[in-house]
């Protein structure tokens, strides 16, 4: 057999097996998506906020403004987070945002605004999704490493929101302006990442 024929197959042969591995190692989950992206957000230069109180900490990036008890006056954030895009957009009066995200956090379920205020009296996270209509469940997320839900909160501007039951307490994150997951940023994104229970 001619030396060149059998070099280009050997060669040939080799492709096909880097190219199979390498879709092998791509494809690692039942949906084909990879499990550990490479992270496009370097973050060593961001804050860190932490509160004992409520018993968390998250990250932010430092040209982001961070304020404490904002929001609705019933139903203050523990912070609420602006990106500088958002900061010039409130600047020029050309959005009804104050924010682009904001973590709460109630005691119990029981202290949940809405829950009280409309009698849902729902003691678990289920419950409380399951017994306000505002709510729609997406689907099932996690918070710093632990199981919780996606939904989209409605009322007055509806938002993506992240919830979760920690230690028999509510946590919620909720996206100031924008309804859907797929429509947060890659920096929000790795803010909710950076995001951690300390208590």
């Amino acid at each position: 057999m001619n030396q060149k024929l059998i070099i280009g197959i050997l060669v040939a042969l080799v492709l096909v097996g880097v190219g199979i591995f390498g879709l092998g190692k791509l494809s690692t989950t039942p949906n084909g998506t990879n499990p550990n992206p490479k992270k496009d957000i370097v973050t060593q230069d961001w804050k860190t906020y932490q509160n004992g109180q409520s018993g968390f900490e998250i990250g932010y990036p430092s040209n982001w403004t961070m304020l404490e008890n904002s929001g609705d006056n019933a139903d203050p954030s523990v912070i609420s987070l602006i990106g500088p895009e958002t900061q010039e957009m409130i600047r020029n009066k050309k959005t009804s945002s104050s924010c682009d995200l904001s973590v709460y956090y109630y005691s119990s379920m029981a202290d949940e605004p809405e829950n009280k205020i409309n009698g849902f009296k729902a003691d678990t996270l289920e419950e409380i999704v399951d017994k306000n209509q505002m709510v729609t469940r997406i689907g099932q997320t996690t918070l710093g490493g632990e199981p919780a839900i996606d939904v989209i909160w409605g009322g007055a501007g509806a938002s993506y929101t992240i919830l979760s039951d920690h230690g028999n307490h509510l946590y919620k994150i909720s996206s100031c302006n924008k309804e859907r997951r797929d429509l947060l940023t890659k920096t929000e994104m790795g803010i909710l990442e950076t995001f951690k229970f300390i208590k």
